[in-house]
Formats: structure tokens, C-alpha cells, sequence
């Protein structure tokens, strides 16, 4: 009965269905390249939203030389921003890091198809998201809304670009991606519900980073934790592979 039950397992162990199953799994969760790209991305942050602040206050001061020199850090980082979010370019760079970062365990990617109605999709949000992100801060410096309400305010064109941009690089990139926006969805409606989760005085940038570059920090590390949970499996049902053809080797 247990050297039935031993086959049996050893049989689903070394299902090529879920062999191929978990070698989509792990090639979806190859994110430390993600998380350089969260570091890229926080650099652009702080290249747009500390430009835009003192260019804001310049503005308002009427000192033009600062007012210019923030305006054109602004507009390269604006530049890099649409580098780095335009899937075409975005993704490449990411899966040159990624290959780099994981060289010691050879290649395991899939192909995002781009077709010219995705990449279309895919300049439109940029041009979206870019038009969101400076009219945000500038409504935000004329107190339309209070400051409290930056991060709310961002999750309404944030949190679709981010679902629409893992739709577009599906199924290259697998469902713990969704993990950012959810939680970027979450923060917000903490704040409007009025959990006192908001940083105040010289900790307020905070407010803004957290749930941006923080959340997209944390799902790309608890994505590579994932992928090296599955590749430990994958690397268990290779072994138990050999030994069983070896097995089999000395019986015959």
C-alpha cells in the first residue's frame, strides 16, 4: 500500500502540467528587477515632486531663475518617467536588469505580445498618467483640495494606470503585481475614512512615498520571495526526477 501511494505521489510530483505551471510561476516572479525599477522610480519621485513644490513657491515669489531651473529638472524627470512607463521601453529595461540579477540561474521569461492596439493603449495612458501627475500637485498648491487628500486624489488615475499597465504586460507578469494597487486602493480609503495613518510636519512627504514606492517596493520583494518558494519546488521535483530515473537505471 505505501509503495502505491509513494508512486502515486512521485507521479503528481512530476506532473509536466504542474512542472509547467510552477515554470510560469517562477519566471512571472523574477522581480528583483522590478524592485531596481521601484528605485529608479523613486528617483523620479523626488525629481518630480520637489521641482514641482519649489517651483510652485518660485512661481507664486515670482522668482523666475528658480522657477525655470525647477521646470526643466521637472521636465526631464517627466521624460525618464515616460522612458520607464511606456511598456515598449519599461519592460526592456526591466528584463535587462532582471537578466543580469538572475544570470546564476539561466534564462526563464515570457513574451509580452505587443501588438499595435496594446502599445496604442499604452501611450495613452502615459499621456494620461503625465497630464494627472503635474495638474494633481498644481490643484493641490491652489487648495482646491486639502494636502491631506493628495494620496486619494492620486489613487483615481493611479490605481487604474497600475491595473491597466500588468493587463498590458500580462502574461509576462503575474497576479501579485495587483498587490500595489490594492494596497494603494487601501491607503486611500484609510485616509477618507479618516484612520489617523497620515504623517504630519517635516514627515509629510512620507505621505505621498509610502503608498507609491514603498507598496511597489514591498510587492516586487514579496513577488522574489515567491519566486524562490517555487523554484526550491521546481529544483525538488528535478531531483526526485533523477533519482527515480537512476532507480529505475539499476533495476533493469
Amino acid at each position: 500500500m505505501s509503495q502505491q501511494a509513494d508512486s502515486r505521489s512521485s507521479e503528481t510530483s512530476n506532473d509536466p502540467r504542474k512542472i509547467g505551471k510552477l515554470s510560469r510561476s517562477y519566471a512571472q516572479n523574477r522581480s528583483l528587477g522590478v524592485v531596481v525599477f521601484m528605485v529608479l522610480f523613486l528617483v523620479l519621485f523626488v525629481s518630480i515632486s520637489v521641482p514641482s513644490y519649489f517651483g510652485g513657491m518660485a512661481y507664486r515669489d515670482g522668482q523666475w531663475g528658480i522657477f525655470c531651473v525647477c521646470m526643466a529638472i521637472l521636465m526631464v524627470a517627466l521624460v525618464g518617467t515616460v522612458y520607464l512607463a511606456v511598456p515598449r521601453w519599461g519592460s526592456k529595461l526591466i528584463e535587462r536588469i532582471t537578466e543580469r540579477l538572475y544570470a546564476g540561474e539561466g534564462n526563464a521569461q515570457l513574451s509580452c505580445p505587443m501588438s499595435s492596439g496594446r502599445k496604442l493603449v499604452g501611450w495613452c495612458l502615459v499621456a494620461i498618467f503625465l497630464v494627472c501627475v503635474p495638474v494633481t500637485v498644481e490643484l493641490g498648491f491652489l487648495d482646491v483640495f486639502p494636502e491631506k487628500y493628495m494620496q486619494p486624489v492620486s489613487a483615481i488615475y493611479l490605481v487604474p494606470f497600475l491595473v491597466a499597465i500588468w493587463l498590458l504586460q500580462r502574461p509576462a507578469v503575474g497576479p501579485i503585481a495587483l498587490l500595489w494597487p490594492t494596497l494603494y486602493a487601501l491607503h486611500a480609503v484609510l485616509i477618507l475614512t479618516g484612520i489617523p495613518i497620515l504623517f504630519t510636519g517635516p514627515w509629510d512627504w512620507l505621505n505621498m512615498l509610502i503608498p507609491t514606492v514603498g507598496y511597489g517596493l514591498l510587492t516586487g520583494l514579496l513577488s522574489h520571495v515567491y519566486g524562490r518558494f517555487v523554484l526550491r519546488k521546481l529544483r525538488r521535483i528535478a531531483r526526485e526526477g533523477f533519482q527515480n530515473e537512476v532507480a529505475e537505471d539499476g533495476r533493469s
